[in-house]
């Protein structure tokens, strides 16, 4: 909240104070005309007392509830107003600990994107209204100022996520690149015809390089595919540096093939 709840109680207990000092630092009334009223109003508070040229002495006299009631109703209204603010869930986006948040969810975009998605959700929601000024007593929320606190934070956390993002799957995604590419030139060099491998080896090898495959092709298309789909076409991501998604699915494709022909050369041998 802008201003803070300290410093809207300390506005408004300030403006309690004033209110009463105001009152308090009021001329008595000195005109012998109005002498005996004065005595008489000045016997009710304080009995039979030497006049005062104010009536600050008579602040003592204010009933204890009236004061009570009186910070009752702001603590109330701050409460209210915290609350409602609280309830919306927008708060949220300044209480966020991205780099906790982050390590949680970690690099993959599809979840990301699904959060991301959903806090957007929550603020339409939240300030899709006609209604512009709420009022807690005398404490106003302005809805117009807070969508747009609100969007700035939204937008400012969504650009930092997607940095992040698109540094960590690019770096993924080379590593993906040579790991396919180491993978592929060691089934070049997986051959029956060299007198330093066997058949058992043989046979061990394809099938590691078989079931990892498997785990591959779900990385692939999970996490690159999707991912960068995602950052591409909802946040406009480019990828301006030269191993694109294309060049991994040349490295895949490549493996692939080769994959292929050494499991029907293990199929023959078995």
């Amino acid at each position: 909240m802008d201003p803070s709840v300290q410093e809207m109680r300390s506005f408004w207990y300030k403006q309690l104070n004033r209110v009463v000092s105001v009152i308090g630092r009021q001329k008595n009334i000195e005109s012998t005309k109005y002498d005996n009223r004065s005595r008489a109003s000045t016997s009710l508070l304080a009995g039979d007392v030497e006049e005062e040229p104010d009536f600050r002495f008579a602040l003592k006299k204010i009933r204890k509830d009236i004061m009570l009631k009186a910070n009752q109703t702001i603590e109330s209204a701050i409460r209210d107003a915290q609350s409602y603010v609280s309830i919306s869930g927008c708060q949220a986006l300044w209480n966020v600990d991205f780099s906790k948040l982050y390590d949680k969810l970690g690099g993959n975009v599809a979840k990301w994107h699904f959060c991301l998605g959903g806090l957007q959700d929550l603020i339409m929601r939240n300030f899709d209204r006609a209604e512009t000024i709420k009022h807690f007593g005398a404490v106003v929320i302005d809805y117009q100022k807070a969508q747009d606190q609100v969007n700035n934070r939204f937008n400012s956390l969504r650009d930092q996520i997607v940095k992040r993002l698109y540094e960590d799957v690019s770096g993924n995604m080379n590593q993906f690149y040579k790991t396919l590419t180491t993978a592929k030139n060691e089934l070049e060099l997986l051959s029956l015809d060299n007198p330093n491998i066997d058949v058992t080896i043989f046979i061990t090898e394809i099938q590691e390089k078989k079931r990892l495959s498997g785990k591959w092709e779900k990385e692939l298309e999970d996490v690159y595919e999707q991912g960068f789909g995602i950052l591409k076409k909802k946040y406009y991501i480019q990828t301006p540096h030269k191993l694109n998604i294309d060049n991994v699915r040349g490295a895949w494709s490549n493996f692939k093939q080769i994959l292929s022909k050494k499991v029907k050369l293990m199929e023959g041998e078995m």
